[in-house]
């Protein structure tokens, strides 16, 4: 390995041992000092000393300051960095509840966890504050049964000194901040180093990894993999490059990256350290130092401009060509509005506009500006607006596009910035304007008709409204069935049999392979996130939070594709959890930028918890069971196919008779092992006496918000970015409720359905623009839009139409 080394003992040890150490290499001819020594650090700078020996430990000075690039080029963890905690009354309250973090997978007191939870996220806590955690943590750790499961944890460790239990676990800051010393941003930019460790410790190692990996991409690498000899050649060039003075790897001058959302704005920042945080009239401004140069990351909070509210039709003028008119987003009580009065006639206050002039101020001192806003039309329509406030400046403004925020993906956009691309930002704005138009012409007529305010029509929101109205009425109709039960299986026949014995007739037994579902699209996600509980828009806004914090790849996509880097990361976790055997991934899909729902960091569902904590990330309970669900759908992907055993059979009682299709056994699990697949009774053969049952179920189910977002899929009206806000608006409107986990209309729904398409004078006008066939013409304009196709076409028509409908009542 060479000089300029720093060798890190494992904190837990007492101070000697470091001068021992020292005393140790010395012995054997290394040029090597300890950090107690008078002067060591003075002697490693000037080159007197090769070799440096400290502990890996947050409060050590060799692990915490020192910062000398061009000496230092590697760090030697001998043994796993620890933390130990006697387990007595004399814990500081910060070690309590590193402590009580540690100890979280084997708490199963939900409160209790929620109490560590809380504390872990409160800086300076008083003694006041932790004598709950400490008498409860003390009761836990003095109950034999509770230290038994502590010992077998294949992370946290006890040991006695003397009769004294001692937990003993990894120390995660201390590893990254002691190997943090060989990797230093510089004039020259930023010098690799190179880590590493010899583990003595399986279970502290075990544990240092996986925490590792809350916040890593890349798993550290046996020694074996890796080729020592190279890695430490380009250590040394950069040590070189240093040394000769050069300057090219830094680039001062400012970056802003813009964003849509300040939650991904802070985990951007982030990635770089602490970053400092500024605040400018209308924006949070986060500031961090990284070898692309002083990133300056910001955040809109969504679109900046919308479609005027006055002049033209509807904000959009139509002579002599049609041109939208974009005014920025204001405050109102009743939220954003593009105008400078609110709805109640009162001014407006300064919102979005006081953004974009926070933005031109920025553009006075930065260099360029990358628009980072999400990949998808919307968020190209905000980049547009940003880059047309910022032009004038002269500044290069450029569009940075990833689909999963990390540290990589992040990267490479920096390395790759591309125009914005104006057909995308036409499609959306042709999209704006007919939902503005016909939503507006409709909403207008249906206010006069009924003489109430606040309804609305559009040309997704009401085909949909008509799909509930239309499940209800067949939900109503009520059809007769007989039911039998036969070890636990409920076999359902069409209408009355009075028939008391079943006849089973065993038509076929094979074995045969069942492959795993595809990884999430933004469809299926919801459809069983509804079937666990959540609602839709609550399960979108939680999918948010979940890509913005980094932990999933972005969740408003069509795409099943997995890229490379998503397959290797479940190769590995797979491996290691159930062995080689069971891995097969598979990319899913071809090509493209987009990608399905799925993890972008080694995390597992328990896990989740562990790792919000620890980088201080707002997750809720509800976030890890979504997290879950995406994370198993993911796993199970890319995972060998089940081996199922199957029985068909053919069922009779009396003349009614139908086929069925047991799963009796899995001789191979497969993907079962994290998506489990239901085994039915083996049934044999036979007679059997049985008790039937006559019960009237509706010829329907009524539609779950989950199944109304199948459904919107299947029949191809609606995008991953808008099925939940069309659920939404349907239950604020009050036309549809729920009732349980179902939808079912109301009386003002059903009434506005049938002014738009069955009663005159609206309805033999509106019918058109409120069908699926009109809905799908629309979007397959959009996608030529998007493709390069001249837009004006479809806006003429889309003129026509509004014109015809608002002179609907006009004649009335």
């Amino acid at each position: 390995l060479g000089k300029g080394g720093l060798f890190f003992l494992p904190g837990d040890l007492p101070k000697e041992a470091a001068l021992d150490l020292a005393r140790f290499l010395r012995a054997r001819g290394l040029r090597a000092r300890a950090y107690l020594e008078p002067e060591a650090l003075e002697a490693f700078r000037r080159g007197e000393a090769d070799h440096l020996v400290g502990f890996a430990s947050w409060r050590n000075p060799l692990a915490r300051g020192l910062d000398l690039p061009g000496r230092v080029r590697y760090a030697l963890f001998l043994g796993v960095p620890k933390l130990r905690f006697a387990l007595g009354e004399d814990l500081a309250p910060g070690e309590l509840v590193r402590l009580g973090l540690a100890l979280l997978p084997l708490l199963e007191d939900p409160r209790l966890k929620a109490l560590v939870r809380s504390l872990a996220r409160r800086p300076g806590l008083q003694e006041k504050e932790v004598a709950p955690l400490r008498e409860a943590l003390l009761e836990r750790l003095a109950d034999p049964a509770f230290r038994a499961r502590v010992a077998e944890s294949p992370e946290v460790g006890l040991t006695f000194v003397g009769e004294k239990p001692v937990l003993v676990f990894a120390d995660v800051t201390g590893y990254l901040q002691a190997s943090g010393r060989t990797s230093r941003l510089t004039p020259a930019g930023l010098t690799q180093g190179l880590a590493l460790l010899l583990a003595e410790d399986r279970k502290a190692f075990a544990a240092l990894v996986r925490r590792l990996g809350y916040l890593l991409e890349v798993p550290p690498r046996p020694v074996a993999e890796a080729d020592l000899e190279a890695l430490l050649k380009r250590v040394d060039e950069d040590r070189e490059r240093l040394a000769r003075g050069e300057r090219g790897g830094l680039a001062l001058p400012e970056r802003v990256v813009v964003v849509e959302s300040p939650n991904k704005a802070r985990t951007l920042a982030g990635f770089f350290g602490r970053p400092m945080r500024r605040y400018l009239p209308g924006l949070v401004v986060y500031e961090a130092l990284a070898e692309e140069g002083y990133l300056v990351v910001t955040a809109t909070r969504g679109h900046v401009t919308d479609l005027a509210l006055r002049g033209g039709l509807y904000g959009v003028e139509t002579t002599p060509a049609y041109r939208p008119r974009y005014h920025p987003l204001r405050a109102c009580p009743e939220g954003s509005v593009p105008d400078p009065l609110c709805p109640d006639g009162t001014e407006s206050q300064p919102d979005r506009d006081r953004a974009l002039q926070a933005l031109r101020s920025l553009a006075l001192e930065a260099q360029d500006f990358l628009l980072a806003t999400d990949p998808d039309t919307e968020g190209e329509k905000i980049a547009y607006d940003v880059y047309l406030a910022l032009r004038a400046f002269g500044r290069e403004v450029v569009r940075g596009e990833f689909h999963a925020v990390t540290p990589r993906a992040f990267l490479e956009a920096l390395g790759r910035p591309r125009a914005v691309k104006e057909d995308l930002v036409e499609a959306q704005m042709v999209r704006r304007i007919a939902d503005r138009w016909i939503g507006f012409a409709l909403s207008e007529d249906l206010q006069r008709l009924l003489g109430r305010r606040g309804l609305s029509a559009g040309r997704v929101q009401t085909p949909v409204l008509g799909w509930v109205i239309a499940r209800e009425r067949e939900a109503r109709t009520r059809l007769p069935f007989t039911e039998v039960a036969l070890r636990g299986l409920a076999l359902r026949f069409p209408g009355e049999v009075r028939e008391r014995v079943l006849f089973l007739e065993v038509l076929e037994e094979a074995e045969r392979e069942q492959n795993p579902l595809p990884p999430y699209t933004t469809d299926a996600l919801l459809a069983d996130a509804s079937r666990e509980g959540f609602r839709v828009p609550e399960a979108m806004a939680l999918a948010q939070d979940l890509f913005e914090a980094g932990l999933i790849t972005y969740h408003r996509t069509d795409a099943t594709r997995v890229a490379p880097e998503g397959m290797a990361l479940a190769r590995r976790l797979i491996e290691a959890r159930f062995g080689p055997e069971y891995a097969r991934p598979r990319p899913w899909g071809e090509g493209g930028a987009h990608e399905a729902i799925r993890p972008t960091r080694p995390l597992w569902p328990e896990d989740l918890e562990e790792a919000g904590l620890f980088q201080a990330l707002p997750l809720s309970e509800a976030h890890g069971r979504l997290y879950d669900l995406i994370f198993r759908r993911f796993l199970a992907s890319q995972m060998a196919p089940a081996r199922v055993r199957e029985k068909r059979l053919r069922a009779c009682l009396g003349e009614a008779c139908q086929e069925l299709t047991l799963r009796v056994a899995l001789p191979f699990p497969g993907f079962a092992r994290v998506w489990p697949l239901g085994l039915d009774p083996d049934l044999e053969a036979g007679r059997y006496a049985v008790a039937p049952r006559t019960v009237r179920l509706p010829k329907a189910a009524r539609y779950t918000e989950g199944e109304l977002v199948a459904e919107m899929k299947r029949r191809g009206l609606g995008r991953p970015s808008t099925y939940a806000t069309i659920v939404e608006r349907l239950l604020e409107r009050r036309y549809v409720v729920r009732r349980g986990p179902f939808l079912v209309p109301t009386r003002l729904g059903e009434r506005v359905y049938a002014h738009l398409t069955e009663k005159p004078p609206l309805a033999p006008v509106a019918r058109r623009f409120v069908g699926e066939a009109f809905t799908r013409e629309v979007e397959a304009w959009m996608d030529r839009v998007e493709a390069g196709e001249d837009p004006t076409p479809l806006p003429r028509e889309l003129h026509e139409a509004t014109l015809a409908l608002l002179d609907a009542l006009g004649d009335d």
